[in-house]
């Protein structure tokens, strides 16, 4: 069995006055290496224009800078096939992975070229089969719109050298928060997080309520149901991820027992809470209504270990997050929210 060798896609540059000494010493070198040029499939005559790889480069020169482009065949080809394609209500899998294909393609000489298929990867990743018929979406049309309307505005990048720097900064940041890193010799880092949206039915303790509740019952170590904008300690659970949770779902962690808990959760979980404060033997500051008509009263009445502390009314107790937001406290405004002390370990 003979094995054949080849090399193939080189680009030569140079200034003019010695780019045929240098074009010289490559076509000795791949003798030397015994390597045989394809004259018919190569260019040897130095250009300021040539096509390589697919792309048409230019070097520097009295018209502008160096710039590598897409041809405007190709340019013209790839917009009437997609334009022929969004006239369909529906795309083969196949068909939108080869324009998704041809777009990358071009990455060389269009800048925002991975910003702009995004959604169309969306759309390919809820393929069953490659032969599948997919609906489009709205952000795949939008990104495939905007290769037909905008892509010969966007046809070219510079070809410049890297540019000399004394420090470089590194960012990413994703939908929970940021990281940035310094080079040296500065060598800093920072990251943080974003604040995540509140929800509609979010409330929160007045601040100067819980501490209050610090001096006589504190101090808390984990505040068990809360978020990022309503948290009162800095350890907390959350419902849903959040970037400074130590746990999501408040009732799903067994770690009660191992912490002095604050507990305000809504009033349609109150008994959840009081089974899970006596099953891990926990203790707890619980917010709660004074509601004797609940089975669940007596059973918490059982569970304290202090008199219940009445609470200001609730319009100055209950802090809703969102402007005119109207928060489950509120729409019943004659309760009298207490906060019981309660322990599970002589249940």
């Amino acid at each position: 069995m003979s094995l054949m060798a080849f090399v193939d896609d080189f680009l030569l540059t140079g200034y003019q006055s010695d780019i045929l000494p240098k074009l010289q010493i490559l076509l000795d070198t791949l003798s030397q290496l015994g390597l045989t040029v394809n004259h018919e499939k190569s260019v040897l005559r130095p250009s300021d224009v040539v096509t390589y790889l697919g792309f048409v480069v230019r070097c520097a020169g009295p018209d502008g800078p160096p710039v590598i482009t897409v041809p405007k065949s190709k340019v013209s080809k790839l917009k009437q096939d997609i334009t022929r394609a969004l006239k369909r209500s529906r795309i083969s899998a196949r068909l939108l992975a080869r324009f998704a294909g041809r777009c990358i393609s071009m990455l060389a000489a269009v800048f925002p070229c991975k910003l702009k298929l995004r959604n169309v990867y969306r759309l390919l990743n809820s393929r069953h089969s490659w032969e599948a018929s997919l609906e489009w979406s709205a952000g795949a049309v939008e990104d495939l719109t905007w290769w037909v309307r905008s892509l010969d505005s966007w046809n070219g990048r510079l070809l410049l050298p890297p540019a000399q720097f004394d420090l470089q900064l590194l960012t990413d940041a994703s939908e929970s928060g940021w990281g940035a890193v310094l080079s040296p010799p500065a060598g800093r880092t920072a990251s943080g997080f974003w604040c995540p949206t509140p929800l509609r039915h979010e409330w929160c303790l007045h601040p100067a309520v819980f501490r209050q509740l610090e001096r006589m019952f504190g101090p808390h170590s984990i505040d068990r149901f809360a978020s990022f904008t309503t948290a009162l300690l800095p350890v907390y659970n959350s419902r849903f991820d959040d970037p400074g949770s130590v746990g999501v779902d408040a009732l799903g962690q067994s770690d009660w027992g191992q912490h002095m808990n604050f507990v305000n959760p809504p009033f349609r979980l109150i008994p959840r809470v009081l089974d899970l404060v006596e099953a891990q033997r926990a203790e707890a500051t619980l917010i709660a209504p004074l509601w004797p008509g609940q089975p669940w009263m007596t059973r918490l009445r059982r569970l304290c270990v202090a008199p219940p502390i009445r609470l200001p009314p609730v319009k100055r107790t209950c802090m809703p997050v969102l402007p005119l937001q109207v928060i489950e406290p509120h729409r019943n405004t004659a309760w009298t929210l207490c906060a019981w002390r309660i322990s599970g370990a002589l249940s």
